[in-house]
């Protein structure tokens, strides 16, 4: 375990947080828009160079109260993961990772 125990968030969501989402990613909001239905959130991983976007309903991020400076636990079910060996420039996702396969767990495929 390397998460900040300096970190209210780190801290609460490592005892209370259940959820079956594998891909769990600590970062703070940086940007948000403020459209009328669907906002879209920036949020500054961590690892202090890596970006994401989400999307949220105006409602759950006023609910929330996303603003930048806000720490957040972002989480990608694995449904949402594709890999490519394309560069992450030239993924053509909104949300392009740069990484390495360190292992395969062989099963039954499902779409």
């Amino acid at each position: 375990d390397d998460l900040p125990l300096d970190s209210l968030l780190a801290a609460i969501s490592r005892f209370s947080l259940q959820t079956s989402a594998r891909n769990q990613f600590f970062g703070t909001v940086i940007e948000r828009d403020h459209q009328q239905v669907q906002q879209h959130l920036a949020i500054l991983l961590n690892d202090g160079s890596t970006r994401l976007t989400a999307a949220i309903t105006q409602q759950s991020a006023d609910r929330l109260q996303l603003t930048p400076g806000k720490e957040v636990l972002a989480l990608i079910k694995a449904p949402w993961v594709r890999l490519s060996v394309e560069t992450a420039e030239h993924a053509g996702a909104d949300n392009a990772l740069a990484g390495v396969v360190a292992g395969i767990q062989p099963g039954a495929e499902h779409s």
